[in-house]
């Protein structure tokens, strides 16, 4: 009778977020799901800007990439998504195939404005983490934590320019600068 009381006040009594949320991957100390903006600004320092967007407030934070920023979006308080952009000389610790090793999860493979150069959105959804990047060239441009949640979600929240059909788009260093050239061998 007991637990069985202890069971029903549980579920009756209001839960904090960090501990009824699940978390997404944790980067720079920086968790979605549990961190909160004074956490965030203590990790990474003071915001170069915030504006309103969509899914919450969107901030802007230095990034080690040149003319970039790093983003985070936050939701009563709390970060729920971050991309944070990678120099190339850090990278190979987060391809796709290391990754699916480690984490045991079979990313799903989205496209963009950019999969005709072979850079693809490899998200593993339980984990709460997303890796752009090319398989074949062994560069990772940037790296995506998010609260775990299913495709479609993720899909109508963080990657609207993303898609699960391959639709080639020819490759326009001025519409990502960010993406190294490819390196031609001399014959």
């Amino acid at each position: 009778m007991i637990i069985i009381v202890g069971v029903i006040l549980r579920f009756l009594t209001p839960q904090n977020i960090a501990t009824t949320s699940p978390t997404g991957y944790s980067l720079n100390q920086v968790t979605p799901g549990r961190t909160t903006l004074d956490q965030l600004i203590k990790a990474l320092g003071q915001p170069q800007s915030s504006q309103q967007v969509a899914t919450g407030t969107l901030y802007n934070f230095p990034s080690e990439q040149r003319h970039t920023a790093d983003e985070v979006i936050a939701q009563n308080n709390r970060v729920v998504f971050y991309k944070k952009k990678l120099p190339s000389s850090t990278t190979n610790d987060y391809l796709p195939s290391k990754l699916q090793s480690t984490l045991q999860e079979t990313p799903l493979r989205l496209y963009g404005p950019d999969s005709g150069a072979g850079y693809y959105l490899y998200v593993f959804l339980d984990h709460g983490l997303a890796v752009y990047a090319s398989e074949q060239d062994h560069f990772v441009l940037e790296l995506w934590t998010f609260i775990p949640t299913n495709r479609d979600t993720f899909l109508s929240s963080w990657a609207t320019n993303y898609s699960t059909t391959f639709r080639p788009e020819p490759f326009n260093p001025i519409s990502n600068p960010t993406i190294p050239p490819v390196p031609t061998l001399a014959p």
